[in-house]
């Protein structure tokens, strides 16, 4: 299991005097992304917002989320989930259960990634239904909302188009390449060399592959059922 990107480099700096470190940590405080929100720390960059200025009223994937927020289906699902926050919060007048980054900076989890802000308001609307810091969940960022593959049983959605966007809301982190290769069923053992070819291969050129083929570990077991349910 939004990958997540970004690599880390040894330095001699403290990661507190680190200007990388200041940055990441200014950028998740200063969120401000909502469905009706322009961030000024996570600009849209839509095509729609590209063409005629940040508008939150019009933005397409904001409109989509809206959308979704009106269903019969959601308003039951947030306030059977605050019910479940008014009990523990003790306080039957709860308006609204914590949000997915409140409750991160809680648990000291840098969220400052991602950066996208369509990707931010997505985590924040699910944790208004839903507990995404249990450990088990998991969920595609990349996808439009409605679309990303969300699931919190301890199983990893199929890898497709756009795999590397898997997100773990617990730690905050995407699913990286070699994460995604052993899903597909390399061992790091047994099948070194993918790894090592992996390294020289942009992640977007492996991200394709991962999501559009099928290994001879997977490919085995699904043609031997196919194999024997034909008939003498």
């Amino acid at each position: 299991m939004e990958v997540h990107e970004g690599q880390s480099s040894q330095s001699s700096e403290s990661p507190e005097s680190s200007p990388s470190s200041e940055s990441s940590e200014s950028c998740s405080t200063d969120c401000t992304c909502a469905v009706s929100v322009h961030c000024r720390a996570h600009p849209c960059t839509c095509s729609y917002c590209k063409d005629y200025g940040e508008q939150a009223k019009k933005c397409r994937w904001r409109l989509n989320i809206r959308n979704y927020t009106k269903l019969q289906s959601t308003r039951k699902k947030r306030l059977d989930y605050l019910k479940l926050w008014r009990k523990v919060k003790n306080d039957g007048k709860l308006k609204v259960a914590p949000d997915y980054f409140s409750l991160a900076a809680r648990k000291g989890i840098d969220t400052s990634s991602p950066h996208c802000p369509r990707q931010r308001v997505t985590l924040r609307e699910l944790s208004y239904e839903r507990n995404l810091l249990n450990g088990t969940t998991i969920l595609n960022l990349k996808k439009s909302f409605g679309r990303c593959q969300i699931r919190a049983d301890g199983l990893v959605p199929t890898l497709g188009d756009g795999c590397l966007g898997f997100f773990l809301p617990s730690v905050a982190s995407y699913l990286t390449v070699d994460q995604l290769l052993c899903l597909s069923g390399l061992s790091p053992r047994k099948n070194k060399i993918c790894y090592e070819l992996a390294n020289d291969q942009n992640n977007g050129d492996m991200e394709w592959m991962m999501g559009n083929t099928m290994t001879l570990p997977v490919v085995g077991p699904v043609l031997s059922v196919a194999l024997g349910m034909l008939r003498p």
